[in-house]
């Protein structure tokens, strides 16, 4: 239990003597300013009434933390504007010669939508001319479309390419996750992005179920100045929220 949270509410309350009403009202309180620890503080509070029970301190059935209710987890997840894509794409960009191979895996990301374990685990039998073949996402197997920037960095990449082969050999399977996630801390350094997760590059799921169109024709203008962008996304659906969103991604991240 937590020394600063559960302690002064219950160090001296023999175990046998704590009920639903302390347990509610530590719990209110501690929830006033992190409600994430008054979570994680109760989820213990609660294993170790089991415990009692199990070693006779309490009766059987009588675990006061049952039917209390824990605080709703807060959204966290970020979208970035325009403005936030450029400069993620500037420092990708700077920071390529140093980790070609982690700035590739994080604009396939950005430019998919997909997982970051579904990106670093791909296999090259998983690519398709169109879409990536996902076997095993996390909810099933699943195809990703790929926009023409998305194929272009695919293609760019150096290794085997054998059906079994990983495209990002180096993180694939849990390996190099300490060099990526300095690659990543450093680039939103750069970006002036802040505490920005990987996860938030994703599209929002909302989108992509409203959206289940298929790109028809995605066409990207090379100036050559840094002000790649793309001229037209057509969408078979009317919805065009998830073209809009993939056409600010490919714009910032194609490479200058």
């Amino acid at each position: 239990m937590s020394r600063t949270v559960g302690l002064p509410a219950f160090g001296r309350m023999p175990l046998d003597r704590v009920g639903a009403q302390e347990v509610a009202a530590w719990f209110d309180a501690a929830s006033g300013d992190k409600s994430g620890a008054a979570n994680r503080a109760f989820e213990i509070l609660r294993a170790m009434m089991f415990r009692a029970e199990e070693w006779g301190l309490r009766e059987r059935d009588t675990n006061p933390c049952l039917g209390i209710a824990k605080n709703p987890r807060k959204r966290i997840a970020r979208f970035l504007d325009a403005d936030e894509l450029a400069r993620l794409g500037r420092a990708l960009d700077s920071n390529e010669a140093r980790w070609p191979e982690a700035v590739a895996a994080i604009r396939l990301l950005a430019l998919t939508g997909c997982r970051r374990s579904e990106v670093l685990d791909l296999r090259w039998r998983d690519i398709g001319n169109d879409a990536i073949n996902l076997r095993d996402s996390k909810t099933g197997p699943r195809a990703v479309p790929l926009g023409e920037a998305a194929r272009t960095r695919i293609v760019a990449l150096s290794g085997a390419r054998n059906p079994g082969a990983f495209l990002f050999a180096r993180y694939a399977e849990g390996r190099g996750a300490y060099s990526l996630e300095t690659c990543w801390r450093t680039v939103c350094d750069d970006a002036r992005l802040g505490k920005l997760r990987l996860h938030d590059l994703r599209t929002p799921p909302r989108v992509r179920r409203s959206c289940r169109a298929k790109v028809s024709r995605w066409s990207a203008d090379s100036s050559g100045t840094g002000g790649t962008g793309l001229r037209r996304a057509t969408l078979t659906s009317p919805t065009r929220t998830l073209s809009r969103r993939r056409r600010r991604s490919e714009a910032s991240l194609r490479s200058r």
